[in-house]
């Protein structure tokens, strides 16, 4: 504690840097003066102390000495606390300014503050923040921080942190797409991984008169495809989508007879140039996709003919030249076939309102590289 002298003396801190930078309190003392305390006390003249009453404040009492009035007794302030600045104030008596400087303990790790009743206190300096920051005190630096990294290593979640609940991680199907519309495609946090699941669709349109698919994949680098749907029902154009002026993306689909997904075909170039003319052209009953680059999974022609029952026609052809640079063309279709008895052919697109099947079960040849079937309706 720092203490002011007897009398009617008050003091005020005044902070000034001693010869190592750290803060002092120096107190300065204040004469406070009020009616007839202080200097004009001592001058009342007297014959008994009852008359020097007038005099007395909350730090001093007046007694009369030879005819004078003068301070006879003096309130002493101090409460022990090594922390506060203890003063007299002649109105208000002794009072006790807790200084926290006084408290530095040169830890920053540390909350110094100066207690009134129990003198310096040195709790611990929190430094959590909340539930997406790690934190420790270093005593000579303070608090550091540092960010929660929140990575499940789940590649199709979005990792994220909240503030209350700390890490998140969301399952986004968007990042687990396969680059074909014959698979379902999940984010599955329970298996850690995108799992893509191909089932035949049951809404399919079928009633096509004969239905041929040929798979030759005898030759690396010269693999081909080719299906011819034809005599098929009654379509309007409209159920085939817009790859012209719309967004319409085609997906062929190739199942066994036991639903397993044997290969898949993907179209995806709505509004494409092809060279240096457009992919597709619009006809009177459907659209026609020609790319001599084969560009897309190796397609040549996709024909998609509307019409009457019996009138209706859907055939795709494609192929990999790999002497020309042209290899995307899905190869292992001959061999996923190897013992099948039977395959369904689907053909949807994105925004179609239709999804066309046929089924072929003539097996005319089949081998690890060669696949050829024939199927008709009656």
């Amino acid at each position: 504690m720092l203490r002011a002298s007897r009398g009617y003396r008050t003091v005020k801190p005044e902070v000034v840097s001693d010869d190592v930078g750290r803060c002092v309190v120096v107190l300065v003392a204040a004469v406070w003066t009020l009616g007839l305390v202080g200097t004009g006390a001592a001058q009342l003249e007297c014959t008994t102390d009852e008359e020097c009453a007038v005099a007395n404040n909350a730090c001093e009492i007046y007694a009369c000495d030879a005819g004078r009035c003068r301070p006879s007794e003096f309130l002493e302030c101090g409460d022990g606390i090594e922390c506060t600045i203890d003063i007299c104030h002649p109105v208000r008596g002794c009072i006790f300014e807790p200084v926290d400087t006084f408290c530095d303990d040169g830890n920053l790790c540390t909350q110094d503050f100066c207690s009134p009743s129990a003198g310096c206190q040195h709790p611990e300096r929190s430094c959590a923040t909340d539930a997406c920051t790690d934190a420790y005190c270093d005593p000579a630096a303070g608090c550091v921080e540092t960010p929660v990294v929140c990575n499940d290593g789940v590649g199709c979640t979005v990792d994220s942190c909240d503030p209350v609940s700390g890490c998140r991680f969301v399952p986004d199907d968007a990042l687990c797409d396969d680059g074909t519309a014959c698979t379902t495609d999940v984010c599955s946090v329970f298996d850690a991984r995108c799992v893509f699941t191909a089932t035949p669709r049951d809404d399919c349109v079928a009633g096509w008169g004969k239905t041929t698919l040929v798979v030759n994949e005898s030759t690396p680098g010269k693999e081909r495809v080719s299906l011819a749907l034809k005599k098929g029902p009654a379509i309007v154009k409209e159920s085939l989508g817009d790859p012209v002026g719309g967004s319409t993306a085609y997906a062929l689909c190739l199942f066994d007879q036991a639903g397993t997904l044997a290969g898949a075909i993907d179209v995806v170039r709505a509004g494409d140039t092809c060279g240096t003319k457009p992919c597709w052209k619009s006809k009177k009953k459907g659209w026609v996709y020609k790319d001599a680059d084969a560009a897309a999974d190796g397609v040549l022609t996709l024909k998609l003919g509307g019409g009457d029952a019996g009138k209706s026609s859907i055939l795709l052809t494609g192929k990999n030249n790999a002497a020309k640079g042209q290899t995307s063309l899905p190869v292992g279709i001959a061999p996923a076939l190897v013992g099948a008895t039977a395959v369904t052919a689907q053909l949807s697109g994105t925004d179609a309102t239709a999804c066309f099947e046929s089924r072929v079960d003539t097996i005319k040849k089949q081998a690890a590289t060669i696949f050829k079937a024939t199927g008709t309706v009656p």
